[in-house]
């Protein structure tokens, strides 16, 4: 399909049909947008700025902001709502059937999560709902049977579930098995870690070790995202071996108090910084600094949690660092093996202690991956080419 912005329209081809219909006109709806700095705001967030770069007009309507401060809202219209739970329903449904007064009940609608606000756009009566979906919200419930049952049908009422990963995908279609839908994965910003430090230079700043291993995490400080792995494996070497590492852990979150009382147990304290968050010009040089970027984590289906895609494995790649992931949840779909790092099982201290073996022996090859996997972002992860594939089905 070729894309223009201004001789023609751009088409959306309906899944299963053979129409083009054309449309210049799209609502997004979004509670998680910027400034919340979370992976779902910066998903919607990057696909709403690269579709108005083509040529799209897209409405936003999202939560008034609370803060000031945070990432920036890429140029489109936005209708901000209350925060207050019945009146941001009420005034969503309101958006909606305003866009459907004026284009029409197939007009476009692109809904980030299920609910609220896919469910709100088909009580609104729109009939040309496109949801994306990210992994945690669609694992099945344990108990919920009601809600259980309006999923399913919202799901399979929309034009198109657009799933982050091929497991995204398997989870859809276990639980509405007649919707309709497709993989993109999620495209990232070459850019937003521009290095203008060295790596000496980096961690002289940051206060690390100039003559260490720096392996980094960053995430949520959660049980599902397998630092006790890392600082398992790392208490596994010899010691000897484990003085050439150095582990930096940023991010915040519940499971920090028992992280910290891990390190200690395992006398890992001198090996080991909590950085909290870190904000994009720290994070900037932080990858600098870091030789490995892991994250491996796990899928606990008791507490509906896991890693949908594994965006901080793509971003790492971007800024050009050698990853090792977990073959768990999404993982897969942002870590090609070989070409860019390495997946690992769920827990295997074993198999992590081997790769960390090898990046004190052979160095050099850890390098490599972090360059093969740089230009393979650069290759297929752009936001333009991520748009491109929603305006084909949405």
């Amino acid at each position: 399909m070729a894309w223009h912005q201004e001789e023609q329209p751009i088409c959306s081809k309906s899944i299963g049909d053979t129409s083009c219909v054309p449309f210049e006109h799209l609502l997004v709806l979004s509670f998680d947008y910027p400034p919340n700095d979370g992976g779902i705001s910066r998903l919607t967030a990057g696909a709403v700025g690269a579709m108005t770069d083509l040529g799209v007009q897209t409405k936003v309507v999202t939560l008034s902001q609370q803060m000031r401060l945070g990432i920036d809202r890429p140029p489109s219209e936005v209708i901000e709502i209350d925060r207050r739970k019945g009146i941001r329903d009420w005034q969503l449904f309101g958006a909606v059937r305003a866009h459907i007064e004026e284009f029409g009940s197939n007009a476009p609608i692109l809904a980030s999560v299920w609910n609220p606000e896919a469910t709100l756009a088909t009580l609104a009566g729109a009939k040309r709902i496109s949801i994306l979906a990210h992994g945690n919200e669609i694992m099945p419930y344990t108990s919920a049977v009601v809600k259980s049952k309006i999923r399913k049908m919202i799901l399979e009422r929309s034009r198109v579930v657009i799933c982050n990963s091929g497991y995204t995908e398997n989870l859809v279609k276990s639980i509405a098995s007649a919707s309709r839908t497709a993989v993109v994965n999620p495209a990232v910003d070459v850019h937003r870690f521009p290095i203008h430090v060295s790596k000496c230079e980096a961690r002289r700043r940051l206060g690390l070790p100039l003559d260490a291993r720096i392996l980094l995490t960053v995430a949520r400080l959660d049980a599902t995202k397998g630092h006790e792995t890392v600082l398992r494996t790392l208490a596994s070497l010899p010691q000897d071996q484990r003085d050439n590492f150095y582990y930096v852990i940023a991010g915040k979150g519940p499971a920090r108090d028992s992280l910290v009382s891990l390190t200690n147990e395992l006398r890992l304290s001198a090996h080991v910084k909590f950085a909290g968050f870190v904000p994009d010009p720290v994070l900037a040089e932080l990858f600098v600094a870091s030789d490995l970027f892991v994250l491996t984590s796990v899928v606990d289906r008791e507490r509906r949690s896991m890693e949908g895609y594994g965006m901080a494995l793509t971003e790492a790649q971007a800024a050009g660092l050698p990853v090792i992931g977990t073959r768990s949840g999404g993982i897969p779909d942002a870590v090609r093996e070989g070409e860019g790092g390495w997946l690992i099982g769920e827990r295997e201290v074993g198999e992590l202690k081997c790769h960390l073996q090898r990046l004190v022996c052979n160095p050099s090859l850890f390098i490599e991956q972090g360059k093969l996997g740089l230009q393979r972002v650069r290759r297929e992860m752009s936001w333009r080419s991520y748009a491109q594939r929603l305006l084909t089905l949405i």
